[in-house]
């Protein structure tokens, strides 16, 4: 890392060093230029190459004398004298680390914990004090013994002499990603002077090529140092794990990396009921209220162990509930290891120590106050008019919670079978004469369950793997299965998802016939076999409306993505660009007019934009190298709605059956 620092700094100073002389020479041969021939198109000429040396002079030390300050606009500073206990706990940490108290204390509302500090291009040579920020969302589901392993494992950074490179590379990358994509006043006067015409223009248009080329200079050195301070970065947070490891011992942080990724998804899903409810001119006094709640809630929907109300997710918990993907990709640019690797480096030591169970919210001072004060933070953000919003009660709260979740829940003694997926397709006026000897219990099982999820991972491998192609080098190493592969083997393995997911189908056609003959011989015996056979086919005409519209909107998704990540496009790019998305809106409009105008009326939302959008005409030209961002915003929109609206239709259509066949299940077979 220090040799990369290094080269970038050395790099720095000589192209500063040969802008300085650049501007010397045009300044002195400008002089010489109007002393020889002494006229109005020669003093121009003087001006110009006077002025070239000097913008490009000026273009590479401006970002000298920027700060960047540690602030966030949601974040309350709070003092010793708001928290006495708090920050007792906090110097009771710092003097087990054997490191400094923060400078400053700030509570922010999300779920993380971080240190930061003020830096700017002095920052690599004076000593920087370092400010601690808490997540009260984060708070929310963490005991005593858990909030102190994620403080322990800031302070260790504290610790770290390696974050002095920090300064370093901030500033680097500060430097180099203004330089490359931010445009400011520089930019605005070469513009005022490349306007100006005559000679003027041609020095502007000389000093912009030898400024591109610079940027591309440094945006080859940022990748080079930035690959090497992630790697530092990583490396960073497993040392920080350790020295928290030595305050609480393994079990506590262990527990901390888990509910950081629990933790985030309720307070995401908190405050995506809030969304809604503040389109109601709605609002909460009192979000992590509300966000508690969503833990015990999700706590007891995935069967966890609590403790003092706070959950305890264990191995077999991450087993139970998660299928991962059979490719482990270490991504070079992460800043952080995974969890599960983490992990890892947690057990290779063995410290243990006694919990305190107790919540982390005891050690704060009149909590409910900060917790208000952080739901007003947000509020004033988001919705600056939410003060004239109506306050909601938890009640409420729970009620809209409810309403989505019956709005989408299938009844929980299919145990997940049919969640998230489509069905296998058959026809079932065939079943009628077959039979299963497979009972509930086999049919409706965890281990079925597993498997669709695997089939759908499957999917997602597949185009993971057909990425990987165009985006690895023949040297780099990924795991597939946990074991080691290369670019080589990635057509090997693209056959062999490909065979499972032909073999999953087949699977899948048959699980679900099983699962339809089971029902249908209970609805046998109430003579409702007809009721449940329509009820299927519902489903089945329904999923086929939504899988091509589905197939648009991956490929949109794509298009969004790339918009997202590709900040430079060429006129061929743009124009290619267009050409894709005509094609896509224009199959769209085709799928649309196969689709019954009151399946997708009835249930999206702002109905009128999009028969407006039908009724006119393509916003996008196969032969414009210019992008209609208005009109692409528009697309996204309709193609996004539409499928929204239609996967609701699918979903009331698979609850109807689901019910009706939850009632043909005798009561015996209903204890779970």
């Amino acid at each position: 890392m220090i040799k990369g620092i290094g080269v970038f700094i050395a790099t720095y100073l000589l192209l500063i060093v040969l802008s300085l002389g650049l501007l010397v020479l045009c300044t002195i041969l400008g002089i010489g230029i109007v002393g020889i021939f002494p006229n109005l198109f020669t003093l121009t000429i003087g001006l110009g190459l006077a002025a070239l040396g000097g913008m490009i002079f000026i273009f590479l030390i401006k970002f000298i004398f920027v700060r960047s300050r540690d602030e966030n606009p949601l974040e309350i500073e709070i003092k010793e004298e708001d928290q006495p206990e708090l920050f007792g706990f906090i110097r009771q940490i710092t003097s087990e680390v054997k490191t400094d108290f923060p400078k400053r204390i700030f509570l922010i509302p999300d779920v993380n914990a971080y240190v930061s500090y003020n830096s700017s291009f002095w920052s690599m040579f004076l000593t920087i004090r370092k400010n601690l920020r808490i997540g009260l969302g984060l708070v929310n589901s963490l005991n005593i013994s858990e909030f102190k392993a994620a403080l322990a494992h800031e302070f260790g950074h504290f610790s770290q002499r390696s974050t002095k490179l920090g300064s370093y590379v901030y500033t680097a990358n500060k430097i180099i990603f203004d330089l490359v994509n931010n445009r400011d006043k520089w930019d605005q006067t070469l513009e005022h002077w490349a306007n100006a015409g005559n000679i003027f223009s041609f020095f502007a248009g000389l000093t912009f090529r030898i400024v591109q080329q610079v940027r591309k200079l440094l945006a080859y050195l940022y990748t080079r140092l930035n690959v090497r301070y992630m790697a530092l970065s990583r490396e960073m947070e497993y040392h920080a794990d350790l020295v928290a490891c030595s305050v609480t011992g393994n079990n506590s942080l262990i527990q901390t990396l888990r509910k950081i990724e629990f933790t985030d998804s309720t307070y995401d899903h908190t405050l995506g009921i809030l969304n809604e409810l503040a389109t109601k001119r709605k609002r909460a006094k009192n979000i992590y209220s509300l966000q508690l709640y969503m833990n015990e809630q999700l706590a007891a929907d995935l069967k966890l162990k609590v403790a003092n109300s706070l959950p305890i997710i264990t191995e077999d918990d991450l087993q139970r509930h998660f299928v991962k993907s059979r490719i482990n990709i270490k991504d070079q640019w992460a800043s952080h290891p995974s969890r599960e690797e983490r992990e890892a480096n947690i057990n290779t030591i063995d410290l243990h120590s006694q919990e305190s169970l107790e919540s982390a919210w005891i050690l704060f001072s009149d909590p409910d106050n900060w917790q208000q004060k952080l739901s007003e933070k947000l509020y004033s953000i988001g919705t600056p008019d939410s003060k004239n919003f109506e306050v909601i009660d938890k009640d409420e709260f729970i009620g809209l919670y409810n309403e989505q979740r019956d709005k989408y829940q299938l009844p929980t003694i299919f145990k997940g079978f049919y969640d998230n997926r489509m069905l296998g397709e058959f026809d079932p006026e065939e079943a009628k004469l077959e039979q299963t000897d497979r009972a509930l219990e086999e049919i409706f099982s965890d281990y079925n369950r597993d498997f669709f999820q695997r089939f759908s991972l499957n999917h997602d491998d597949l185009q993971l793997l057909e990425n990987l192609k165009t985006n690895l080098s023949k040297n780099d190493v990924f795991e597939f299965d946990y074991q080691k592969k290369k670019l080589s083997d990635i057509p090997q393995l693209i056959e062999l998802v490909k065979q499972d997911i032909n073999q999953g189908k087949k699977t899948r056609i048959e699980l679900d016939r099983h699962a339809f003959q089971y029902l249908l011989s209970l609805a046998l015996q109430r003579n409702e076999s007809e009721k449940l056979i329509q009820l299927f086919k519902q489903v089945l005409e329904l999923q086929m409306k939504v899988l091509p519209i589905q197939e648009i909107t991956e490929k949109l998704q794509k298009l969004v993505n790339r918009l997202h990540t590709q900040f430079e496009w060429s006129d061929r790019q743009i124009n290619e660009l267009n050409v894709d998305i005509t094609q896509l809106e224009r199959n769209f409009k085709q799928e649309l007019e196969n689709l019954p105008y009151t399946l997708v009326m009835t249930t999206i939302n702002e109905p009128e934009k999009l028969e407006n959008y039908i009724s006119n005409k393509s916003e996008f030209y196969t032969k414009s190298y210019s992008f209609n961002q208005n009109g692409f915003d528009n697309l996204s929109n309709c193609v996004f709605g539409v499928i929204s609206a239609l996967y609701e239709k699918r979903i009331s259509a698979l609850q109807d059956m689901t019910k009706f066949a939850l009632e043909l299940i005798p009561e015996s077979k209903k204890v779970v």
